[in-house]
């Protein structure tokens, strides 16, 4: 433990960089090495750690990974934290850009834009 004043302290942590794995001559049982972490009272058995984007984590996924030991987080302000039907709202955006495949933005995003229009 590491005093910040006051009173508190802090447990050491360490980077990849402050790492080196060197080949030994002893092996080990995986009885005796655990991969498992915590974060603050939550204990994984995987050290795994899934991206919050709507591409991967659905809550489907994210109950399966906490059920294999891992944490994955929902995108709270994605189309899953938005939208009740998630389904029917891909199925809207798919329909769209089907629609017009080579329709551009019309945002005036930048000068060059302006001057083509």
């Amino acid at each position: 433990m590491v005093e910040i004043g006051m009173g508190r302290t802090a447990r050491r942590t360490y980077e990849l960089s402050d790492i080196s794995i060197v080949p030994s001559r002893r092996t080990r049982s995986s009885k005796d090495v655990s991969t498992a972490w915590q974060l603050d009272a939550y204990r994984f058995e995987i050290p795994l750690l899934a991206h919050p984007t709507d591409a991967l984590v659905s809550p489907e996924f994210a109950i399966e990974l906490g059920r294999l030991g891992g944490l994955a987080v929902l995108n709270g302000e994605g189309l899953i934290g938005r939208h009740a039907d998630v389904e029917a709202k891909i199925a809207q955006l798919l329909e769209a850009a089907a629609a017009a495949p080579n329709r551009r933005r019309r945002s005036g995003c930048c000068r060059s834009c302006m001057r083509r229009r």
